[in-house]
Protein backbone atom coordinates (compact mmCIF):
# COMPACT_ATOMS: atom_id res chain seq x y z
CA UNK A 1 0.00 0.00 0.00
CA UNK A 2 2.57 2.56 0.85
CA UNK A 3 4.20 2.14 -2.77
CA UNK A 4 0.71 3.77 -3.76
CA UNK A 5 0.60 6.63 -1.49
CA UNK A 6 3.87 8.32 -2.94
CA UNK A 7 4.82 11.98 -2.81
CA UNK A 8 2.89 12.45 -6.09
CA UNK A 9 -0.63 11.29 -4.97
CA UNK A 10 -0.10 12.52 -1.35
CA UNK A 11 -0.10 16.09 -2.93
CA UNK A 12 -3.09 15.56 -5.07
CA UNK A 13 -5.37 14.28 -2.46
CA UNK A 14 -3.86 17.43 -0.70
CA UNK A 15 -5.22 19.41 -3.09
CA UNK A 16 -8.42 17.52 -3.97
CA UNK A 17 -9.25 18.26 -0.41
CA UNK A 18 -8.25 22.04 -0.19
CA UNK A 19 -9.64 23.30 -4.06
CA UNK A 20 -12.70 25.26 -3.86
CA UNK A 21 -12.89 26.41 -7.41
CA UNK A 22 -15.17 22.63 -8.89
CA UNK A 23 -13.41 23.49 -12.56
CA UNK A 24 -10.12 22.75 -10.98
CA UNK A 25 -11.53 20.06 -8.29
CA UNK A 26 -12.65 18.63 -11.33
CA UNK A 27 -9.10 18.53 -13.32
CA UNK A 28 -7.35 17.53 -10.25
CA UNK A 29 -9.34 14.58 -9.74
CA UNK A 30 -8.97 13.36 -13.45
CA UNK A 31 -5.26 13.21 -12.75
CA UNK A 32 -5.29 11.76 -9.58
CA UNK A 33 -7.93 8.62 -11.26
CA UNK A 34 -5.32 8.06 -14.30
CA UNK A 35 -2.63 8.22 -11.79
CA UNK A 36 -4.18 5.35 -9.84
CA UNK A 37 -5.64 3.67 -12.81
CA UNK A 38 -2.19 3.36 -14.64
CA UNK A 39 -1.21 1.96 -10.92
CA UNK A 40 -3.80 -0.37 -11.11
CA UNK A 41 -3.20 -1.53 -14.56
CA UNK A 42 0.73 -2.04 -14.09
CA UNK A 43 0.20 -4.24 -10.74
CA UNK A 44 -2.16 -6.55 -12.40
CA UNK A 45 0.48 -7.17 -15.04
CA UNK A 46 3.12 -8.07 -12.59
Amino acid sequence: MDAVLNPEVRELCKAVSQEEDSDRLKSLLDELLTILDERQLVASLL
